[in-house]
């Protein structure tokens, strides 16, 4: 931490010019917090790992606490937790509540990501009312945002991007796709309109009372060195707090009317189709029907909803489709020097890499490369070995296991070839395993590019040699992964609890999920032509063990 990140930070976070707005007086109030709804929040989103706020409080202490509470206690704990609910501390109670720990974490362009780590208490309390909005989010996004409250939203939408410019480009010779990209967008976005938004929904009736509790005044930010004492102090008084439960529903129902006003600009109806996550849009459709889009949120973003197009940062994809065409190609580039576009036939955009078949796979390679650094930091010598194993565990894997969900099978099996063979030689290496003979079966499978890739649906292959300590049955998250790979879920396929020798099947489960994914044909070319339909907003599932 320097003075030159301190400064970064108040950058990032603007003083607000108006105030929220008023709560009304018939705001909806709890009555009662369900005990088997606040014990699914607990055990399935507090207790996550997240890091804890000012108190030290996590979420494995509340979990610890309820688990063990008498009737009594635990009616003690769901009265407070409706007490948060309904904001009616005041004070100095209500300012230690709202309190948040500031972390920056470094993005890959030197910049810095600013995440508010609230108390625990009060992230269960902002749980438990997003609970009560699942079963109507079908009714915020009908179309175009799949960031929110929606399991595999993000590979969804991957998908369905690609879907549209094959299936577009069959038709039009001029597709092309864009993703937009604003500055600061959850800090940035006025406070006044968001609450606006949820007001003019009536289905967001029930989280008004909490929504103005937690945002209708300056809430502290804090932020800490690495010995624990405060370095300094900022107040939050636009936007919505990233990392606050509230804040992704609170933005995208925010800037979804913008985006379907956006795409109501074309002159050919239901000619472009947006895809979301979050603040990440992007648009497809002939170019000058994109452009039409592009220009609506180039004038109304920032005026209505205070967001800010950072140009420099947006691109237009040109599929292999479009780049036959000399005369469109002019075309096109002249549109997009005209608004000062990035132009380019390949495109990263929703985590996914767009674009030839050697740019994707260097994508996919790099993300391997990336994970060189966390496999070190396992094998260090002052690594505990039980730390080491559960972390391997619990983060090797889901490092790729969205680039299994979103990328062709062909193009993924040599670099997940890679990135097996080196969990594989970190779990050895942490478990001083080296000469034994317990991964015969597993190197196979990682070194040689012709060998058969055991499928445990079929053969029975459990991944391990080795017989399992007395008593401890080892669960396969091979079988676990494959399986959300074909159905586009999102999983915790390492996650499982089970004896230490089970993060031996670390190794090989992204490879056994590529199989899969070729044997179902789980690619681009597999979805239905109907991307219009296919578009709209996937069926409800419940609420994700991760955030």
């Amino acid at each position: 931490l320097t003075p030159d990140t301190i400064d970064h930070l108040r950058k990032l976070h603007p003083v607000a010019t108006e105030s929220m707005g008023d709560l009304p007086d018939d705001a909806f109030a709890i009555g009662v917090v369900d005990a088997q709804q606040l014990d699914r929040i607990l055990h399935h989103r507090v207790h996550n790992g997240s890091t804890p706020g000012r108190s030290g409080m996590t979420g494995s202490h509340l979990v610890a606490a309820w688990d063990a509470a008498s009737p009594d206690g635990r009616l003690g704990f769901q009265l407070l937790i409706r007490d948060i609910c309904n904001g009616v501390f005041v004070g100095e109670v209500k300012q230690r509540l709202l309190a948040s720990v500031l972390i920056p974490l470094s993005k890959a362009n030197g910049g810095v990501r600013p995440i508010a780590v609230a108390e625990t208490l009060l992230r269960t309390a902002s749980f438990y009312m997003m609970s009560l909005l699942e079963d109507d989010m079908a009714a915020f996004f009908p179309r175009i945002q799949f960031g929110v409250e929606l399991a595999g939203g993000s590979e969804a939408a991957a998908h369905l991007t690609r879907a549209e410019l094959a299936h577009a480009g069959s038709k039009c010779a001029d597709i092309i796709a864009l993703k937009i990209d604003f500055r600061n967008a959850f800090n940035a976005i006025l406070r006044r309109r968001v609450w606006a938004a949820l007001r003019s929904h009536p289905k967001a009736a029930v989280l008004l009372r909490a929504f103005h509790w937690q945002y209708s005044d300056p809430s502290s930010l804090l932020v800490f060195d690495r010995s624990g004492h405060r370095f300094a102090e900022l107040l939050s008084t636009e936007g919505v707090r990233q990392g606050c439960p509230f804040a992704a529903f609170a933005f995208a129902l925010t800037v979804q009317s913008l985006y379907e006003a956006a795409l109501d600009q074309t002159r050919i109806p239901n000619s472009c189709h947006g895809f979301s996550i979050q603040d990440d849009f992007t648009i497809v459709g002939p170019y000058d029907e994109v452009m039409r889009v592009y220009d609506y949120l180039e004038q109304h973003a920032h005026v209505d909803l205070g967001l800010e197009l950072v140009t420099a940062k947006c691109q237009v994809f040109l599929p292999p489709t479009t780049t036959t065409a000399v005369e469109v190609v002019d075309a096109i580039h002249t549109a997009c020097a005209d608004r000062g576009l990035a132009h380019d036939t390949r495109m990263e955009s929703l985590g996914v890499m767009f674009g030839p078949h050697a740019e994707i796979v260097a994508h996919v390679d790099s993300a391997v490369d990336d994970s060189a650094h966390f496999f070190r930091c396992l094998t260090h010598p002052s690594m505990h070995v039980q730390t080491a194993s559960l972390l391997l565990r619990s983060c090797a894997l889901p490092k790729l296991s969205y680039l299994t969900r979103t990328t062709h099978p062909d193009l993924l099996l040599a670099p997940a070839r890679r990135f097996d063979q080196m969990a594989l030689d970190a779990l050895k290496t942490i478990l001083h395993l080296h000469g034994a003979d317990t991964f015969t079966r597993l190197e196979s499978q990682t070194s040689d590019p012709d060998c058969h890739i055991h499928d445990p649906m079929t053969d029975g292959f459990d991944g391990t040699d080795a017989t399992p300590p007395s008593g401890s049955q080892p669960r396969t998250s091979t079988s676990r992964l494959t399986y959300c790979c074909c159905c586009c879920c999102c999983c915790s396929c390492c996650s499982s609890s089970g004896s230490m020798i089970t993060s031996v099947n670390v190794s090989l489960c992204t490879i056994t999920g590529i199989q899969r994914l070729q044997r179902y044909h789980c690619h681009p070319g597999g979805l239905s032509d109907d991307v219009a339909a296919a578009s709209q907003r996937l069926p409800s599932s419940p609420a994700r063990g991760a955030n």
